[in-house]
């Protein structure tokens, strides 16, 4: 008798719970922002890949992550420096990708440190300048 009363209240709070949660509003999503999020999914997956010698994780991962360099998120910017950081990433990550085809552990993990100060230095680099455009957006907004 116990069992299904607890099982029971467990259902009760879970239909409770999911009830509750449809009735807070959803924040709009930043595309930016589920698209980095998405990259740094990859790139968690990468991390695991080389930490288990899964040499074909590293490769599925990086090559979806290398995929996002052509999409139109990457096109927005479309200034020679970004262009060029872009390339060096590129081929970083080509690098990496070779190196997992070859199951050379020291050569993706020098080649996937490369990768990471590329999206660093790109991040530095941009993201000051796309948070003022929000801040722009925003004071547009509030001024109408």
């Amino acid at each position: 008798m116990k069992p299904k009363l607890a099982g029971s209240i467990v259902l009760a709070t879970l239909m409770a719970g999911s009830l509750f949660a449809e009735d807070v509003p959803q924040k709009p999503q930043n595309p930016m922002k589920s698209f980095m999020r998405q990259k740094l999914g990859y790139s968690e997956k990468i991390v695991e890949g080389i930490t288990l010698e899964n040499y074909t994780m590293v490769i599925t991962n990086g090559l979806l992550m290398s995929a996002m360099t052509q999409s139109n998120v990457w096109a927005r910017i479309g200034e020679p420096d970004y262009r060029k950081k872009t390339e060096n990433y590129q081929s970083d990550m080509s690098a990496m990708l070779v190196a997992a085809r070859a199951s050379d552990t020291p050569a993706i993990l020098k080649a996937y440190t490369q990768v990471v100060a590329d999206c660093v230095d790109c991040h530095s680099t941009y993201r000051p300048e796309q948070r003022a455009i929000q801040v722009e957006k925003q004071l547009e907004k509030t001024q109408k």
